[in-house]
């Protein structure tokens, strides 16, 4: 969906604001390896910490993941 005036300045903060966080970063680049992904926290949460050795268990938590993709769904980073 196009955003035009106001919000689409809302629109653009909130995906500055979103790409800030690591955690949102290695998500988004799971997605864009492949756009047909499934999002489930469950599955994201693993594939995190099997694709970026890095990503502590506690931060790739279902529910931590649970909160990233609803804000980068908020911000139109990922489909809803």
């Amino acid at each position: 969906m196009a955003r035009y005036g106001r919000d689409r300045g809302r629109i653009t903060t909130d995906q500055t604001q979103a790409n800030e966080h690591p955690i949102r970063q290695l998500i988004l680049a799971l997605f864009t390896r492949d756009t047909w992904r499934p999002l489930e926290p469950d599955m994201l949460s693993a594939d995190l910490i099997e694709t970026f050795p890095d990503v502590r268990e506690e931060d790739a938590a279902p529910a931590q993941i649970t909160y990233h993709v609803a804000v980068l769904r908020n911000a139109e980073l990922l489909p809803d």
